[in-house]
């Protein structure tokens, strides 16, 4: 199938986090990333604001290993965390599948967005894990497995590959893949159902998980398939890679993001009405990248909705689809 094509890709957004700004003509060609030909200092991206967590009785489980991640000096240990019920494992639980964002320069698994969604999740019964995974910093390098994919964004215009950049976001989402593989292989041990689990991603995170959701299949690469995908902020790169019978998302999407513009999830929910895909859009009104410190109504409006999708999806509720303003 031929890729469809936007002026945005998230690499853009990466490079608005890291080397240069994408502007806003919707009528330019496809942009990829700029090679930075001498390292300069990486600004720090806005943090993102965050509703305050809603107090529950949870277990955690700390820095658990579940692969090593190859740079060009060596490997680095990839850890997750795992938020568990405090009541006793009876039967393998549904699970949430957690990446944050940064723009593949920073962030972490346990962040101020993890701290709000992650008891709300467990309240319900559902386990959430949430991953660390290779940065820009850590000069990644990807195996042969992902060079297909990696490839594939170069010929479709999404990536150049001399872009430092380049590789941390390959690499993540590798590290995205070897996470739910661990997550399979242990599900026993930690009480995980991967027949009941669901991706969430946040702005880098939701290019990771969009891809590993929607972008691998042609490429054999194998992982446990999800229930739903939640999007926060961020982008499926080929948009023709949803078609007819894949899982349902949720896409959160402020309407004046400067970073990841809004656009591509209207580009992508017109693919899903095209394909029979079923999928809940709500826009955040007058919000830009990231929740309104601001708009708390707003905030929590857009919590408790996604909270809420991926509680019905993996506990047999009746999800509630359509396309909806949060003001």
């Amino acid at each position: 199938m031929t890729p469809t094509l936007r002026p945005h890709s998230l690499l853009c957004i990466v490079a608005a986090f890291a080397l240069s700004s994408c502007g806003g003509d919707e009528t330019t060609a496809p942009v990829a990333v700029a090679p930075a030909p001498t390292p300069t200092p990486t600004p720090t991206p806005t943090p993102t604001p965050t509703p305050t967590p809603t107090p529950t009785s949870a277990r955690l489980l700390e820095d658990i290993k579940y692969g090593e991640g190859a740079t060009t000096t060596g490997k680095v240990d990839l850890l997750l965390d795992i938020y568990q019920p405090q009541a006793t494992c009876t039967a393998p639980r549904p699970t949430v599948f957690y990446v944050h964002g940064g723009g593949f320069i920073l962030g972490d698994k346990q962040d101020q967005l993890v701290a709000a969604i992650a008891p709300q999740i467990t309240a319900a019964g559902i386990n959430f894990v949430s991953i660390n995974y290779r940065l820009s910093g850590d000069s990644p390098v990807f195996s042969q497995e992902f060079s297909a994919f990696a490839q594939a964004l170069v010929d479709d215009g999404f990536a150049n590959p001399q872009s430092n950049l380049f590789p941390a976001v390959v690499s993540a989402i590798e590290d995205g893949v070897t996470a739910l593989r661990w997550m399979d292989a242990n599900a026993d041990e930690y009480c995980l159902d991967i027949d009941r689990m669901g991706y969430w991603g946040s702005s880098a995170g939701t290019i990771i998980t969009a891809q590993i959701a929607y972008g691998l299949n042609q490429f054999g690469i194998a992982r446990p398939e999800p229930r739903f995908h939640n999007a926060w902020w961020g982008e499926l790169f080929r948009i023709s890679d949803l078609e007819a019978g894949e899982v349902p998302f949720l896409i959160l999407h402020g309407e004046n993001d400067p970073l990841v513009d809004i656009q591509v999830s209207r580009d992508l929910a017109a693919r899903a009405d095209a394909v029979g895909v079923p999928y809940a859009f709500y826009t955040l009104v007058g919000t830009g990248h990231g929740f309104d410190t601001n708009n708390q109504a707003q905030t929590a409006a857009g919590v408790e909705a996604s909270v809420r999708f991926a509680v019905d999806h993996l506990t047999g509720g009746t999800p509630t689809y359509g396309r909806f303003d949060l003001p």
